[in-house]
């Protein structure tokens, strides 16, 4: 970003180029426009560009939609594909109906944007996909290459799962 820039062009930059600005512009959680408020701690979190990211946290602290909204993003800017975690099969489809579904449904531009190729386990997202799939199957894991992973409860699978997990960023370019 360049100070020569306007204000609008430095806030379509924000949106277009961070996490932060891609949540606050984009996204709807529970009905509302997505804030901070109550959760200014995420704030770093979302601006951070590591490739690695461990969130140790208690319940409720927001990392579940951190990692859905980071999952819009690289699909929606970047074009990339990711995969979204879970220990098991019955996770995804609980959290896909009952948590990305309705981000999708509420929020205009990722609604514009998503293809429901398969609601539960797939979903087109800008030129990117995400996917959703449960760490017990090691063939439904094995199939993917991708660009980014999120794990969600991660502690309740063992390492050998992790590590075929990781396997998938092989021939990613991020």
């Amino acid at each position: 970003m360049t100070p020569d820039l306007s204000a609008e062009q430095l806030a379509t930059e924000l949106v277009n180029r961070t996490q932060y600005g891609y949540a606050l512009e984009y996204c709807v959680i529970e009905g509302k426009q997505f804030s901070f408020d109550k959760h200014n701690y995420l704030i770093d979190i979302y601006m951070d560009k590591h490739p690695y990211q461990v969130i140790e946290k208690a319940a409720q602290m927001g990392a579940s939609v951190l990692g859905m909204i980071k999952s819009f993003y690289v699909c929606d800017k970047l074009g990339k594909t990711v995969i979204y975690f879970f220990p098991t099969d019955e996770d995804v489809r609980e959290f896909s109906k009952a948590r990305v579904k309705p981000v999708i449904n509420d929020s205009e531009h990722i609604r514009e944007i998503v293809d429901d190729v398969d609601s539960v386990s797939l979903r087109q997202v800008g030129r990117g996909f995400l996917y959703f799939r449960g760490m017990k199957s090691n063939i439904r894991m094995k199939s993917i290459p991708a660009d980014m992973l999120v794990f969600d409860e991660l502690d309740e699978v063992g390492e050998k799962e992790r590590a075929l997990a990781d396997q998938r960023l092989n021939h990613s370019d991020l």
